[in-house]
């Protein structure tokens, strides 16, 4: 695993650049944005196939840095997913529509990868109740394929749909709803006992939106007031001190508030190094396009392919070229059906 986090790495730096003082005003366009995603990609499909696989003792580096960035990993999807969502409400007419369309399309195409989980598995041994389908059908729950993140995304989609129709081009309304609206799924949630990836990084979202709403004035904050550096490296100390602090308390509501606020803190840091750090090249940006898919899709290889291939790095190469084909014919089957 050394190794594959190695070479995902090296592709992050491949045709990476520094930019000179002031920055760049590209850091939010859809190349960087996809290409940033795209590295991620990599880390979440690296975090999964570990888990099907016996790490060596070689592997602890790999290890020791997986469990470092936790669920920060996926911030990225969260915040960009965000921003995106309030800068087309700002700039495009009637696209809190498209966005409960994007959200019953996203269920949809999901419960197909569902089923085809359920049927492969099936032949393979495995069986499901009525009750494990109808979960896994509305992503409550799994029957081997990852979850959390459709239903997250799946919900806020929704949020963002219901706050517009209620604040119609009150934007700052619209965050205040949303941010409402994110908590009190958090605290449904967790209620009803979810694994705390379900809402641990839900608040990036809202940040996204936040950011988009209040980008110039953040922006002439850090650059023309020259604060830049010294906002980065606060929010890098805090970061450090809450996620040493987020392990080590015992009292429920405090550990949701740090790492709730870890990972808001986390995708602050990957954003502001963005605007002095250019990432892109043509593999991030082709992986950053097939987020839903590739996470959809990945555990399906490295289920059927478990213990059935001996060399790790065939394996990984298998279940790799089988994710990526069938991410890229369920895009077109997408993008025919829209």
């Amino acid at each position: 695993m050394n190794i594959l986090l190695l070479v995902a790495f090296a592709i992050l730096l491949w045709k990476s650049k520094l930019f000179a003082w002031g920055g760049t005003t590209e850091y939010l366009d859809r190349e960087t944005t996809s290409s940033i995603n795209g590295f991620f990609v990599i880390l979440v499909f690296l975090r999964h196939f570990s888990q099907y696989i016996v790490l060596e003792n070689g592997d602890y580096i790999y290890a020791i840095i997986d469990k470092f960035l936790g669920q920060g990993i996926v911030t990225t999807f969260l915040f960009y997913s965000g921003y995106g969502v309030m800068f087309s409400l700002i700039h495009k007419d009637g696209y809190s529509k498209r966005l409960l369309q994007r959200a019953i399309s996203i269920l949809l195409y999901f419960d197909a990868i569902v089923l085809t989980y359920i049927v492969i598995l099936e032949v393979l041994g495995e069986h499901f109740n009525f009750k494990q389908i109808s979960c896994a059908l509305i992503a409550w729950d799994s029957v081997g394929n990852s979850n959390w993140y459709i239903f997250t995304i799946i919900i806020l989609y929704t949020l963002s749909f219901l706050a517009e129709c209620i604040a119609g081009k009150s934007y700052s309304t619209i965050l205040v709803i949303m941010l409402i609206g994110t908590l009190t799924y958090i605290i449904i949630l967790y209620n009803c006992s979810k694994d705390w990836r379900f809402f641990d990084t839900s608040l990036c979202y809202t940040l996204g939106m936040a950011y988009c709403l209040y980008k110039r004035k953040i922006e002439y904050i850090l650059i023309q007031k020259g604060t830049y550096f010294t906002v980065l490296f606060v929010i890098i100390g805090c970061f450090f001190i809450i996620h040493i602090c987020a392990y080590r308390v015992n009292i429920t509501f405090v550990s949701i508030v740090l790492v709730e606020t870890q990972f808001l803190l986390f995708v602050s840091i990957i954003v502001l190094l963005s605007l002095y750090i250019k990432i892109g090249n043509p593999v991030l940006s082709f992986l950053g396009r097939f987020i839903f898919e590739i996470y959809a899709l990945q555990r399906l290889p490295m289920i059927v392919f478990q213990n059935r291939i001996d060399n790790k790095y065939i394996y990984f190469g298998v279940c790799l070229v089988i994710t990526i084909a069938a991410s890229l014919l369920l895009q077109r089957w997408r993008q025919a059906g829209k």
